[in-house]
C-alpha cells in the first residue's frame, strides 16, 4: 500500500501532539529536514519509502495504518 495525504496529516498531528519535530525524523533516517517537510506535505517525488515508514513506526510505536487512512 502507498502513504496517502489523509495519512500524513493524521501524522502531523500526532507529531504536533507528542511533541516529534521534524528534525526528530530527518535525523532518524538520515535525511535532510527539508526531504521531511516535503514529504509530509505531499511535494511530488518526496514520499517517505516503506522502510521509512516501518522505522519511524517502530521508533515511535505508531502503527503504519496511520499513513494508509
Amino acid at each position: 500500500k502507498e502513504a496517502n495525504m489523509n495519512g500524513y496529516k493524521k501524522y502531523k498531528a500526532y507529531m504536533v501532539e507528542h511533541g516529534i519535530k521534524q528534525k526528530d525524523i530527518a535525523d532518524l533516517l538520515g535525511i535532510s529536514v527539508a526531504k521531511v517537510n516535503q514529504a509530509l506535505n505531499g511535494r511530488k517525488n518526496a514520499d517517505f519509502t516503506g522502510k521509512e515508514i516501518k522505522k519511524i513506526c517502530e521508533t515511535f510505536n505508531i502503527s503504519s495504518d496511520i499513513f494508509l487512512s
